[in-house]
C-alpha cells in the first residue's frame, strides 16, 4: 500500500472512532460488534466492582473538601518571602493597605470558577488585622469613578458597558503590539475630589495610627499571555517605553507615598508572571518586604 493511501486510512479509521467517542459510550456498546468487525478488534467490557483505580474519598463533598485543603497548602508553599528585613515578618496587627490590586486581587484566568475564593481584605480581617481606614475609603471612593466604554466580551463581540476606570486591569493580550495598561490609582488623586476629596492630610493621619503599609501589585498571565517588550503603558493609556512586567512611575510613586506614611513597607506581589522588582530591594525606593 502507498504511504499516502495508509495515511487517508489511518486518517479516516481515527475520525470515525472519533464520532463515534463523541456520540457516546451507550451507541458504541450497541454497536460494538460491527465496530469490531471493521477495525478487526476484539472489545471488552470493564468490571467496575473490582477497578484497578480507586478513590480515596467516598463522597464528592469530601473529595471537595480535600481539593480545597490542598489549594491552601498551595498557597502557603507556594508564596515566596523575596525579603524580610527589620522584622516586618511576621506582619504586626494594623495595617494600611495600598493599591488597586489589594482591594480587587487578581484570581487567575479561571476566575469564573473561584466562587469561594476570599479576597484579601476578608483574609486579613479574619486574621484579626486592623486594616487603616482612610487609605481603604481613598480605593472604595475611586472605584466609584465609572465610565462608559467599549469593552470585549468573548464571543458576544464588543459592547458599551460602564466599567471602573482605575480598577486593575485583569486582561493582558498575547504578544499584544497595543501593549498593557497598568491601572493603579495615582497618588497625586488621593486628595482630589474624584476620590471622594480624601483629608489632606492623610499621610499624616495614617503615620499616627502606627501602621505597616502592605502594597499591592499585579500582573495577568496565563494561556495567551506574553507581554511585548517595551509596550507598557499607565492608567491614562500613556506609552510608557518600558517593559509591562516592570514597575511604573505611578507604582513607584505609591510605594514612596506608603514609605511617607508607614514606618515599615511590604510590597505584595498579586500575580503569575515573574514582575521586576528591582528598585525595590535597594536604594530610595527600598521596602523592608517582598
Amino acid at each position: 500500500m502507498k504511504k499516502s493511501n495508509l495515511w487517508r486510512g489511518l486518517t479516516g479509521a481515527s475520525l470515525s472512532l472519533l464520532v463515534l467517542t463523541s456520540l457516546g459510550y451507550g451507541i458504541a456498546d450497541q454497536f460494538r460488534s460491527q465496530v469490531d468487525g471493521a477495525f478487526n478488534t476484539s472489545s471488552y467490557l470493564i468490571n467496575e466492582e473490582d477497578s484497578k483505580y480507586k478513590s480515596d474519598y467516598k463522597t464528592p463533598e469530601e473529595l471537595m473538601a480535600a481539593a480545597k485543603a490542598l489549594a491552601v497548602r498551595q498557597g502557603r508553599e507556594g508564596t515566596v518571602i523575596m525579603k524580610n528585613d527589620n522584622n516586618v515578618f511576621p506582619l504586626g496587627k494594623k495595617v494600611a493597605l495600598f493599591g488597586n490590586a489589594a482591594y480587587k486581587p487578581y484570581y487567575g484566568p479561571n476566575k469564573a470558577n473561584n466562587t469561594d475564593a476570599v479576597d484579601l481584605v476578608q483574609a486579613l480581617t479574619k486574621a484579626g488585622v486592623t486594616l487603616d481606614p482612610t487609605v481603604s475609603a481613598i480605593y472604595e471612593n475611586a472605584f466609584k469613578v465609572t465610565e462608559k466604554r467599549v469593552v470585549s466580551s468573548g464571543w458576544g463581540g464588543p459592547r458599551e458597558q460602564e466599567v471602573q476606570i482605575y480598577a486593575p486591569n485583569t486582561s493582558a493580550g498575547d504578544f499584544d503590539p497595543a501593549g498593557y495598561q497598568v491601572n493603579e490609582f495615582p497618588v497625586s488623586k488621593f486628595t482630589d475630589a474624584e476620590a471622594g476629596k480624601a483629608a489632606e492630610n492623610w499621610k499624616e493621619t495614617v503615620r499616627a495610627n502606627n501602621n505597616v503599609g502592605v502594597v499591592v501589585f499585579m500582573r495577568p498571565g496565563g494561556e495567551g499571555t506574553t507581554y511585548k517588550p517595551g509596550v507598557a503603558r499607565d492608567g491614562a493609556g500613556n506609552t510608557l517605553n518600558q517593559n509591562p512586567l516592570g514597575l511604573t512611575p505611578d507604582e513607584i510613586a505609591l510605594v514612596d507615598a506608603a514609605k511617607a506614611a508607614c514606618e515599615k513597607v511590604v510590597v505584595l506581589l498579586n500575580t503569575t508572571c515573574t514582575i521586576e522588582v528591582g528598585p525595590l530591594t535597594k536604594g530610595e525606593h527600598a521596602v523592608d518586604g517582598i
